[in-house]
C-alpha cells in the first residue's frame, strides 16, 4: 500500500494495523501498485471483527478501487 503520491506506507501507518492496534475504523484513500508498477487508486475501508464476547478478534479490510473518481476529482 502507497499514499496517494505513490510513497510506501510504513507498518504503523497500514489501516489494518491501525485498527487492531488502537480500534481506529474508518476510510482512507491510498494507492496499490501493481505488478506492471501502475498505480491504482483505492478508498479502503476497516471495520472491526468482534467476538461474541466482545472482544476484538481480527478486522476485515474492503478495498474498492477509486481511479475513475480520483481521475476526475483532478
Amino acid at each position: 500500500l502507497c499514499d496517494v503520491e505513490g510513497f510506501q506506507l510504513v507498518e504503523s501507518e497500514c489501516p489494518f494495523r491501525e485498527l487492531i492496534t488502537s480500534g481506529v475504523t474508518g476510510k482512507r484513500r491510498l494507492s496499490i501498485r501493481t505488478q506492471g508498477s501502475k498505480m491504482i487508486q483505492v478508498q479502503i475501508d476497516v471495520v472491526p471483527v468482534i467476538s461474541d464476547r466482545g472482544h476484538l478478534c481480527g478486522g476485515a479490510m474492503i478495498i474498492e478501487d477509486v481511479s475513475e473518481t480520483a481521475e476526475l476529482e483532478r
